[in-house]
């Protein structure tokens, strides 16, 4: 590929990292993408990604590769839960270091929130799937069905703490350090998933308890 033309693809990259960000998935158009990269050519988005949707997977490769990479070597030193929670959330939490990593990760909770595009857009990277397996395989004790409920939930859950995170942090009105604040999100996350649940299951249709309300002898 020219110069020129592999200039023009990261120019649009960049652009598309910060608007999507800043701005939302789906309110960004591909003229505020051109304009904001610097390019008249009204098809260069479609010549490099083919799409608005062709760029933002671009954006989720560039960085979702390198984190689960990263992932692969927390792996190697885990042995219990901790340390799979630690495989989870320490390499993303490394990226909010940087303006554009902290626009991947605000990016990439708009993608796991929206489920269209979390099936058409995200793989599974095979790092993150070995450690929420892993992180299940601890909770023995815990029934299969709320197992799994609970280790979907810690996704959505981190990816969300981290795009706050991020926000608070190009804010400048982030309070914890870097370091508690990722083991204090770690430690979140350990008592989410080793919580004990007290609590009848609820089948569909039937009401819910009051609160307070005092069980029937």
């Amino acid at each position: 590929m020219p110069r020129d033309a592999t200039a023009t693809r990261e120019e649009i990259m960049v652009a598309g990292t910060r608007l999507f960000a800043r701005r939302g998935l789906h309110a960004v158009t591909v003229r505020e993408l051109h304009d904001a990269a610097g390019q008249r050519n009204a098809s260069a988005l479609q010549y490099h990604f083919g799409s608005r949707e062709g760029l933002l997977l671009a954006i989720v490769e560039r960085y979702q590769n390198p984190i689960d990479e990263a992932r692969a070597e927390w792996l190697a030193r885990a042995d219990d839960l901790g340390g799979y929670v630690e495989a989870l959330v320490e390499p993303p939490a490394a990226l909010l270091s940087t303006p554009a990593g902290r626009h991947y990760l605000q990016i990439i909770n708009q993608v796991v929130g929206d489920l269209g595009l979390r099936d058409s857009l995200l793989t599974e990277p095979p790092n993150a799937v070995r450690a929420l397996a892993a992180m299940a395989a601890e909770m023995d004790d815990v029934p299969t069905d709320e197992r799994n409920a609970r280790v979907a939930n810690v996704v959505v859950f981190v990816t969300a703490a981290l795009a706050h995170r991020a926000r608070l942090v190009e804010a400048r009105r982030a309070v914890l350090d870097h370091d508690a604040w990722v083991a204090d999100l770690v430690t979140s996350v350990i008592g989410a998933l080793t919580a004990r649940s007290d609590r009848p299951a609820r089948t569909v249709g039937s009401p819910r308890p009051r609160a307070g309300a005092r069980p029937r002898s």
